[in-house]
């Protein structure tokens, strides 16, 4: 079952918030850094970067999102 057939309130919100956070996800493996490191460059703790990677992002916004991006080097060409 895809995430727009639940139903939810605001699930196109929840699916780009879900994508940018796949991203940080990759991002991070990609630097090879750790949770603690990344929360560093994205200047959230590791209490907050374990949270987002276990999905638990709706109070988080996609500002917040893409500024975390941006400080992790992302770059969506490469």
């Amino acid at each position: 079952m895809f995430l727009l057939d639940l139903n939810l309130p605001d699930t196109e919100n929840l699916k780009i918030k879900a994508n940018l956070v796949m991203e940080i996800m990759h991002a991070i493996r990609k630097l090879g850094i750790s949770q603690e490191e990344a929360g560093h460059h994205m200047e959230l703790t590791q209490a907050q970067i374990t949270e987002l990677l276990r999905g638990n992002f709706s109070n988080v916004s996609e500002r917040k999102l893409m500024a975390c991006l941006s400080r992790l080097g992302y770059d969506p060409a490469g």
